[in-house]
């Protein structure tokens, strides 16, 4: 049997095939998902587009991304008492800008002096070749601007070295912190 001249066999399997129409068939672009939803016309990987200037694409949020890591300070004040500052950091890297701070207690002989332990603001940035630099402002136990540099790989680590003062004394420190991606 034939239907306009095709026979009947083949006619479900021209239906079929009919039916199997791809993107390009009807005003796609050949091997363009249907189900694209971003506002580029590729059909590639979005472009990596946090601030840190490599590119493999990172978690970036819309508010930035969030680094938490220890931060540790070994401070001498000027009688000669060494203890060991240990704490935490938070920092948030927002186009490029770092912002946060970072606080520790001591567990020695600088315990007593320093109840309430060392904590610093802390602020910087990334740059392209994923270098960093900043400062950390002292308000906490003590006093002072120390500037800070560093590296963003995986983690956001920094080290800094300087004086920080009291009413009562001068502390010289040696500082680093090494922050995870939250």
């Amino acid at each position: 049997m034939r239907i306009l001249g095709v026979p009947l066999p083949v006619l479900p399997f021209a239906w079929l095939l009919a039916a199997c129409v791809t993107s390009a068939d009807i005003g796609g672009q050949e091997g363009e998902d249907l189900e694209d939803t971003d506002t580029n016309d590729a059909d590639t990987a979005e472009a990596d587009t946090d601030v840190d200037g490599d590119d493999t694409a990172d978690a970036d949020t819309a508010g930035g991304r969030d680094y938490v890591g220890p931060f540790v300070i070994d401070a001498v004040d000027a009688a000669g008492l060494a203890d060991r500052c240990a704490g935490t950091i938070a920092l948030q890297d927002v186009a490029g800008t770092l912002t946060g701070e970072g606080e520790c207690t001591f567990s020695g002989p600088l315990a007593t002096p320093f109840p309430d332990g060392l904590g610093a603001d802390v602020s910087g940035s990334v740059e392209a070749d994923d270098t960093a630099s900043g400062a950390c402002t002292f308000t906490l136990g003590a006093s002072g601007t120390l500037p800070w540099s560093g590296t963003l790989g995986t983690d956001l680590a920094g080290t800094f070295s300087g004086t920080l003062t009291t009413a009562s004394t001068t502390l010289t420190v040696t500082g680093r912190f090494d922050a995870a991606p939250e």
